[in-house]
């Protein structure tokens, strides 16, 4: 212990004998500490940190090969493959389904180019989220006429809604289909 304390008196004295190389050490301890922090926090934030869902170890993705697409190594299910997966599979407590694209939506004859996720009624409840604002999606919201159901994510509502809860239950367009907000989800 002795010459630990020797060591760093003599590193103090010569630090101080020479400000600009003092200057220069200094700085260069803040900056590697400054970088490390903030890739140890990146890599927290998307490889880490647990996800914000109930039971996160337990959620996986299930695809399927399709020869055709040589450089695309797995795929998105279809959708009737999809309902055949949920009748026939038992190995799951729950399967939901997903799929993005791109959208015009058109709100106060505004229209805006989204991109948005078409998404099975059991969505929420397989990751175990509940809606914000309104009801959760039914299995009778998935139809292929009539008004269909759409639901809003809160940094949506935020950025183009003001975070207006008048919102919810509102006619919207979506490409050339109207649709009803009745939920949101954080």
């Amino acid at each position: 212990m002795g010459n630990l304390w020797h060591n760093l008196r003599y590193a103090t004295r010569a630090l101080r004998s020479s400000p600009g190389f003092m200057v220069v050490t200094v700085l260069t301890l803040a900056l590697g500490i400054g970088a490390n922090t903030a890739i140890f926090s990146l890599v927290y934030a998307t490889l880490l940190r647990p996800l914000p869902y109930r039971d996160p170890g337990k959620l996986m993705s299930l695809g399927e090969s399709r020869e055709q697409l040589s450089n695309i190594k797995i795929s998105q299910v279809s959708y009737p493959d999809y309902l055949d997966w949920r009748k026939r599979v038992k190995s799951f407590s729950s399967i939901a389904t997903y799929s993005g694209d791109a959208f015009t939506l058109r709100v106060a004859e505004e229209p805006k180019n989204v991109f948005a996720t078409q998404v099975s009624a059991n969505f929420l409840s397989t990751l175990g989220v509940k809606p914000l604002l309104g009801r959760d999606l039914v299995d009778g919201d998935v139809q292929t006429d009539g008004l269909h159901v759409a639901m809003l994510s809160y940094q949506f509502w935020q950025s183009d809604f003001g975070s207006d809860p008048a919102v919810i239950g509102r006619v919207v367009q979506v490409d050339n289909m109207r649709a009803q907000w009745p939920t949101l989800w954080a």
